[in-house]
Order: structure tokens, then C-alpha cells, then sequence
């Protein structure tokens, strides 16, 4: 899976869990978000737009509760996981990722990262 966006491309060929959600989702372990396809939430849960002041996405789940995508100022609709009172979610960031590894290491795996881009062969498979 490829995403481009304003902060460049990111590619990745991990497929992961998320709790409470039926279908596989693509993983990036060093992103700092995670991108759902409205399309594909709705397959499972009902979802309704609120278009007033608010322009909020609520996906309504089984079990009673609710999660709320509020528009930003960009336009992207995103969640507050800080307002989720009934679930802990834990989230690590690059930095902290970064802190894993020696800095001799992570500079040798951006200019590794930076060659595969510049020869246009982005893949993490061995071919």
C-alpha cells in the first residue's frame, strides 16, 4: 500500500489488528495515524454525518457506544482518542521509537530509505 501525501510518500506491506474493528487494516509502525476507508467502516457500523456547525462523522457501534470524527481546520475528519472514556489506548510516537535505536542506526536506515526512493523501488520485499 502506497499513500501520498502533503509530507511526501509513505509505503508499507503490513497488515494489522485493530481492537474492535472487523477487517484487517494496513500498518505503518513508525506513522503517527492511522487512515480508515469511510467506505469500508461503513460495511460494518452505521455512520451518520452531522453537516451543521459541528460537521461531525459518528460511527454508531454494536455494543451502544459511539466514535466521534470531528472535521479540522484542514479538512480531514479525525478522532480525539484522548475522549474515549471506555477503552485505554496507548500511542508511541516516531520520537519515542526513534529513542530504540542508536543514532548511527537510524541515520544508516533513512539514507537506505532515501536510496530505495531515489532508484524507484520502494518495496521491502526481496525479489
Amino acid at each position: 500500500m502506497t499513500i501520498t501525501c502533503n509530507a511526501g510518500k509513505m509505503t508499507t506491506n503490513l497488515v494489522g489488528d485493530l481492537k474492535g474493528y472487523p477487517d484487517a487494516v494496513w500498518l505503518n509502525p513508525t506513522g503517527i495515524v492511522n487512515i480508515l476507508s469511510l467506505c469500508k467502516v461503513e460495511r460494518h457500523y452505521k455512520v451518520t454525518y452531522n453537516s451543521d456547525a459541528k460537521k461531525l462523522f459518528v460511527v454508531h457501534k454494536d455494543n451502544g457506544t459511539q466514535r466521534h470524527f470531528q472535521q479540522s481546520k484542514m479538512g480531514l475528519f479525525y478522532m480525539d482518542v484522548g475522549k474515549i472514556d471506555d477503552e485505554i489506548v496507548l500511542v508511541n510516537t516516531v520520537a519515542e521509537n526513534k529513542m530504540s535505536y542508536t543514532n548511527r542506526h537510524y541515520k544508516n536506515a533513512v539514507a537506505a530509505r532515501k536510496l530505495q526512493n531515489t532508484i524507484g523501488r520502494p518495496s521491502l520485499q526481496a525479489s
